[in-house]
């Protein structure tokens, strides 16, 4: 399977460099590695080049249209059966791609994969069980036992991708939430890596998934409630509060009145 990495930006210059080193350094290499700038701060691509120890294939947007726009962008220019994505801030265990390609190899039913993931400051080996988890309901496994789907863990099929349309780019935050839940509402097979292979660096300045938007949220509330059963509903709504109140938003309780009406 030919495999195409998508990393976009926008500035985080020192953390992209990493984020390029882990898949240079990866035991099973990528067949391109692609890198959309989303309207910040041009890179060194010289040095760049060197971490991934391949050519990148640069895509610079004039303007910011956020981090889904960037993603489809690359994942347009990618050639590979299997588009995986990776933040600017996170990083991959050496394994990561090994793993997961294994599994899609194994598993040709499975058309997205997730994975499991540690804190970026994480010395261990890659840990957790191994193998693969079959995800009957992805609601359950996000809003019910725990889990959770982070992009730089996904690994999916470019057919399947496509057939969902890719990232939601009216989704302004759960954009990797939005595709898990989209790619199994569609009926195609979603699966789990169990052995954590990912990198979360959940300190990173400025990261979309600890600032509260709750437009965003009801807008992914509104397109996935019906697939949700109460307790899943509850716990989405619930978690969107909390964020409310430790973000000490003053702006768009409307929007979380009109979750809970």
């Amino acid at each position: 399977m030919r495999t195409s990495v998508v990393i976009p930006f926008k500035n985080r210059l020192s953390t992209l460099k990493e984020a390029v080193a882990s898949v240079g350094a990866q035991v099973v290499k990528c067949d391109e590695l692609i890198l959309v700038n989303d309207g910040g701060e041009a890179p060194d691509l010289s040095d760049l080049q060197k971490e991934a120890g391949q050519e990148i294939e640069y895509v610079e947007r004039l303007e910011s249209h956020g981090a889904a726009c960037a993603r489809n962008e690359g994942a347009r220019k990618g050639t590979g059966d299997v588009l995986c994505f990776l933040d600017s801030d996170d990083k991959w265990r050496r394994e990561h791609l090994a793993k997961g390609l294994a599994l899609l190899s194994d598993h040709p039913e499975v058309a997205f994969l997730a994975t499991s993931y540690g804190p970026a400051t994480s010395t261990r080996q890659s840990h957790d069980a191994e193998g693969l988890l079959f995800i009957e309901s992805v609601p359950e496994f996000q809003f019910g036992d725990g889990g959770s789907f982070r992009t730089s863990g996904f690994l999916i099929r470019k057919e399947a991708f496509w057939s969902v349309g890719g990232f939601d780019e009216g989704q302004d935050k759960h954009q990797d939430w939005d595709l898990a839940m989209r790619v199994w509402e569609s009926g195609l097979v979603v699966g789990f890596n169990r052995q954590s292979t990912v990198l979360i660096d959940s300190v990173a300045e400025g990261r979309m998934s600890y600032k509260p938007n709750p437009k965003a949220s009801l807008r992914f509330y509104n397109n996935h409630k019906e697939y949700m059963n109460r307790a899943h509903r509850w716990n989405f709504r619930k978690g969107v509060l909390k964020g409310m109140i430790k973000g000490r938003r003053l702006s768009g309780w409307g929007a979380v009145a009109r979750m809970f009406g």
